[in-house]
C-alpha cells in the first residue's frame, strides 16, 4: 500500500511539478524553475523534532512551506525525488530562463511565480515587548502626571478660596471691633481697616 504513496517530481516546459502523496497533507505542488534559480530546498525539524517539513528558501529570504512528514526519512526523499527530476531537465531548464531572458515575461503560457511570504523574524518579539509591556506602563504614567496635575490645580484653587475667606472674616472682625469702640472715618472705612 506504501508504493502507491511515492513522492514524484517531474519539470515540464521549464514547470516543476512536485506530487507528494506520502506528505501529512498530500499535495501537488508547481513552480517555474527559470523564477527560483537561486532558490534552496531545505528539510527542517520543528523545535520538539517530530515533524519535518519541506522548504522552499528563496534569494528574496522567503521561506515556503511545502510539505510536512512525521519521520525525517521521508522528508528527504522527497528532497531528493527534485534533486533528481532537475537533474534530468537540465535542458528544459536552461531553455526556459532562456525563454524569459529573451522577452517571455509573466503570463505567457504559463506564470507559476514564487509567493512572496515573509521568513519570521525577531521583530514579532519587539512587536510583542511594545503591546504587552510598553502600552501599559505609558497608560500608567499618563494617568499619574494627570493626577498629578488635578492634584496641584485642586489645592491651588482650595488654598485661594481659603485665604480669600480668611481675609474677608479679618476685616468684619476689625470692622465689628472698630464699631464697637466708636465712631470710623469715611477713609478707614473705604479701605477696609
Amino acid at each position: 500500500m506504501t508504493e502507491k504513496f511515492v513522492p514524484t517530481a517531474k519539470v515540464v516546459d521549464g514547470i516543476l511539478i512536485l506530487s507528494l502523496p506520502d506528505a501529512l497533507s498530500p499535495v501537488v505542488w508547481q513552480m517555474e524553475v527559470g523564477q527560483s534559480k537561486s532558490s534552496a530546498l531545505e528539510v527542517r525539524a520543528n523545535e520538539d523534532g517530530t515533524i519535518f517539513t519541506l522548504v522552499l528558501k528563496t534569494p528574496r529570504q522567503d521561506i515556503l512551506e511545502i510539505a510536512r512528514y512525521d519521520q525525517r526519512d521521508d522528508a528527504v526523499r522527497a528532497l531528493l525525488t527534485v534533486s533528481s527530476a532537475m537533474e534530468q531537465a537540465q535542458g528544459q531548464i536552461r531553455m526556459a530562463s532562456s525563454d524569459t531572458a529573451a522577452g517571455r515575461q509573466y503570463g505567457s503560457p504559463y506564470d507559476y511565480s514564487v509567493p512572496a511570504l515573509r521568513a519570521p523574524s525577531n521583530n514579532n518579539t519587539n512587536s510583542r515587548l511594545k503591546s504587552y509591556v510598553f502600552k501599559p506602563v505609558a497608560y500608567i504614567s499618563s494617568a499619574l502626571v494627570i493626577f498629578f496635575i488635578l492634584f496641584i490645580i485642586t489645592s491651588s484653587l482650595i488654598g485661594l478660596f481659603a485665604n480669600s475667606g480668611a481675609s474677608g472674616t479679618t476685616a468684619s472682625n476689625s470692622s465689628m471691633q472698630d464699631g464697637q469702640n466708636g465712631s470710623m472715618s469715611a477713609e478707614d472705612f473705604l479701605e477696609g481697616r
